[in-house]
């Protein structure tokens, strides 16, 4: 609507538009008018929660008693409908609590039953009548509902029922409308709780009200003004033993105060107390319930700076003692890391007996020389010498006076006590007083001198400060060297496991080959049948029904079934019988080498992880490594060649009406006899001699091999122990000459020339020999083929 439509102030109040109620009322409304059901603008506000609304009628005169046709007031509207916050502000700004209203009820018996406990206390804060009865002839109490409110809500009301129930649930607003009510007759006077109680001499009403205060979060300010009352009530007091009282009162108030300000440890708080409440002398000899006094709690809590502001600042005497004999000292003691503090106590008490103890002397008739050498233990300042003097000079003869000062000149020296210049300036001085009055020799004067020196000198502030840069540099210094041994040991770790990593990548590649190797030697030895037949018996034109019907558990079966079905057609059969190869052992070791490689491919595929990042198999201590894969069918491939070229070998050893008509056998190309002394396992112990054994003089396959064996840390120069007969010699029985071989003497005796030319290439192969007398015999055995008989080392060789 616009400004100037016919809506009416109660129409904005419904909107929520305070600006529209204001410029209503400029344009005349009534802040009062009736609508319907003799609703006004404030029974609206109240009744849709609206408080600034609210707050800017009653500002400008809305009446809060007025009611509308079920004889609700504003502040009942708001109770009903349980809106907490207008209720709280109506009944702030004076509405009647007593009032009867709809349902014969008022607005507290309408509160109980609306379980609103916030408002309940804050109606009877403002003099609601908890006896009152409704039209039902209940009272307040008899409208608690069951539910969690209900024990605060008896409460509560029992609070309010009489001035004792409030005193002894210790309710300083129920305590402050009794005492109004019994001093002037209205419960919303506006004298506070602390003043009314002074002025009835309700002495438990004091005490309640004022313990309250110390467990209350009253402000400082507040509690400030409580005191005030409390004091300038003793002031007025009307006779001795109410100011007595008051006196206790108050004093027992502040002693509280004070405990709750040091147990929080609040320092700032604590100067306050001491400038504005409590006087030196009042805090130098309070005692709290337990016989402790501030500094006893101060030095409980291990508070160095509270402690040191009541020695200095407050004078605290350090060697009161509590109700148990202990000292503030003896409770700084038995704190954990309080040694500052103790040390700081232990001066304090010192100065503190030093004090009390020169008092008695000057006051004494008599004074000796234990009297003054006592002192001179409780030394705690240089100037402590002058009082030693004054004390000593007319009553001792020289020599005391010698014996005592030269204690005192001592103790300053040992305690350190000439720590500034000033302190050093009053020490020269009395040095050359006590030299000019002859009590002390010009020996010991300098000495004394020198030795204060030093001291001041140790305990200026650029000796301080070199001191403390140096062990600052200390301190980065060793943890600069931490973080470079930690980082050294992270770099070592991470290259450690950068070169794993690196080994098992290597192996699986190697792995690979000698797939690769195999299948290309069984293709180019059968041919595009081979192929064929492969692909016959691994289903390889169907794999998704193989992998659909193929788990685990069968692997084996099936791995036996189809290398059976292939190894054993007749071609394969004769192909593998042309090579010198068993079939049935070479079924066993493809259906192995497949299984094996199927194992690790699989374990290789799913994991998606960087491997330095992998999980660490069981095995593994670091968890950065990856998981260690085995070289079985590496080995297992090598293990059947070479039982291949032996059976090649033992044949060709046969004779001639041995071998079957229909088998033809090759003649081997280097007549190699292996002792059966010596194992395939025993022979792979020198790698660089199964090498050069297993390649057969080829020099590609041996280079092969030997990249491998270099990068597994092999030792080229290795020598195994054999024995070589000329191959024309038909004694077997003759074991023939003994030699210690490298593998490079062992590929000259087996006639592998290409080879032994790659051995002496290398500049770290130990040359026995010439190079042209190696090359000679390698050359001569490629001819006439010795027999090389390997015999099993009785000790490493």
């Amino acid at each position: 609507m616009g400004w100037f439509s016919p809506d009416t102030i109660t129409d904005f109040v419904r909107r929520g538009d305070l600006d529209g109620i204001r410029h209503r009322l400029e344009l005349g409304d009534d802040v009062n008018e009736r609508r319907s059901f003799q609703w006004t603008p404030l029974i609206d506000a109240s009744f849709r929660n609206d408080c600034n609304i609210i707050q800017f009628l009653l500002d400008n005169g809305a009446d809060m008693e007025l009611t509308e046709i079920s004889d609700q007031t504003a502040l009942h509207k708001a109770i009903d409908c349980k809106n907490t916050d207008a209720a709280l502000l109506l009944t702030r700004r004076g509405a009647c609590a007593n009032k009867i209203g709809d349902m014969g009820r008022t607005p507290l018996q309408t509160a109980v039953k609306r379980d609103l406990l916030e408002v309940t206390a804050e109606l009877l804060k403002y003099g609601a009548d908890p006896t009152l009865r409704s039209n039902d002839n209940k009272s307040a109490r008899d409208y608690v509902q069951w539910g969690p409110n209900r024990e605060a809500f008896y409460k509560l009301l029992d609070a309010y029922s009489n001035l004792e129930s409030a005193i002894r649930a210790k309710n300083e607003d129920a305590i402050t409308v009794w005492l109004r009510k019994g001093l002037t007759g209205d419960p919303r006077a506006t004298i506070s709780g602390i003043d009314a109680a002074i002025q009835a001499q309700n002495l438990d009403a004091v005490n309640a009200i004022l313990d309250v205060c110390t467990l209350d979060t009253k402000t400082f300010d507040e509690m400030i003004q409580i005191l005030k009352s409390v004091e300038t009530g003793i002031e007025n007091a009307p006779d001795d033993d109410w100011r007595d009282s008051l006196t206790l009162a108050g004093n027992d108030f502040k002693k509280k105060w004070l405990e709750k300000i040091l147990l929080f440890q609040e320092m700032n708080m604590l100067q306050i107390f001491c400038e504005s409440v409590a006087k030196p002398a009042w805090i130098q000899t309070a005692l709290f319930d337990n016989g402790w006094t501030a500094l006893h709690y101060a030095a409980s809590l291990g508070n160095n700076e509270i402690v040191r502001y009541l020695l200095v600042a407050c004078g605290v005497n350090p060697l009161t003692l509590s109700s148990d004999n202990k000292t503030a000292y003896d409770l700084a003691f038995a704190t954990e890391n309080c040694s500052d503090m103790c040390w700081m106590l232990q001066q304090h008490m010192k100065k503190r007996a030093f004090s009390d103890h020169a008092a008695l002397l000057l006051n004494a008739n008599e004074v000796a020389v234990e009297d003054l050498m006592q002192l001179v233990g409780q030394m705690t300042s240089v100037y402590d010498v002058r009082i030693l003097f004054n004390l000593g000079f007319r009553v001792l003869t020289t020599n005391e006076m010698h014996e005592v000062l030269a204690a005192a000149f001592n103790q300053a020296i040992t305690e350190k006590l000439v720590f500034d210049d000033r302190a050093a300036a009053f020490f020269k001085m009395g040095l050359k007083e006590c030299r000019r009055q002859k009590i002390i020799s010009e020996v010991e004067q300098i000495e004394w001198d020198i030795k204060a020196t030093k001291v001041n000198v140790e305990n200026s502030e650029w000796v301080r400060q070199i001191k403390q840069s140096l062990q600052q540099l200390e301190c980065r210094v060793t943890t600069t060297e931490y973080n470079v041994d930690l980082l050294h040991h992270q770099f070592d770790t991470l290259r450690n496991a950068l070169i794993e990593r690196e080994k098992r990548q290597i192996k699986q590649r190697e792995r690979q080959r000698y797939i690769s190797l195999l299948s290309s030697a069984l293709i180019l030895c059968g041919g595009a049948a081979i192929k064929g037949m492969f692909e016959s018996a691994f289903d390889m034109c169907d794999p998704e029904h193989l992998l659909s019907n193929l788990s685990k558990e069968h692997m084996t079966d099936f791995l036996t079934e189809k290398t059976n079905a292939f190894v054993f057609q007749g071609s394969v059969n004769a192909v593998l019988t042309d090579a010198a190869i068993d079939p049935e052992e070479f079924a066993v070791v493809l259906r192995e080498a497949a299984a094996l490689e199927r194992t690790e491919v699989v374990n290789v595929e799913s994991d998606t992880s960087p491997p330095l990042l992998q999980a660490a198999a069981p095995e593994l201590d670091n968890p950065l490594f990856p998981p260690k894969k085995s070289n079985a069918f590496r080995d297992a491939v090598h293990a059947t060649m070479r039982r291949a070229k032996t059976t090649a070998n033992e044949r060709n050893l046969m004779p001639i009406e041995a071998v079957s008509s229909n088998t033809e056998v090759p003649l081997s190309s280097t007549p190699l006899a292996i002792d059966s002394q010596m194992t395939d396992e025993d022979m792979e112990a020198y790698p660089y001699h199964c090498a050069v054994q297993f390649s057969d003089g080829d020099l590609e396959q041996f280079e092969a091999l030997a990249k491998y064996i270099e990068q597994e840390g092999g030792n080229i120069n290795e020598t195994l122990a054999m024995h070589v007969r000329p191959a024309g010699t038909d004694d077997t029985s003759s074991k023939g000459e003994a030699v210690e071989a490298s593998a490079l003497m062992y590929a000259s005796y087996l006639g592998h020339v290409d080879i032994v030319k790659w051995f002496l290439d290398r500049a770290d192969v130990v040359k026995t020999e010439k190079s042209f007398l190696t090359i000679k015999r390698s050359l001569s055995s490629k001819k006439s083929s010795n027999d090389t008989c390997i015999k099993r080392p009785t000790c490493s060789a």
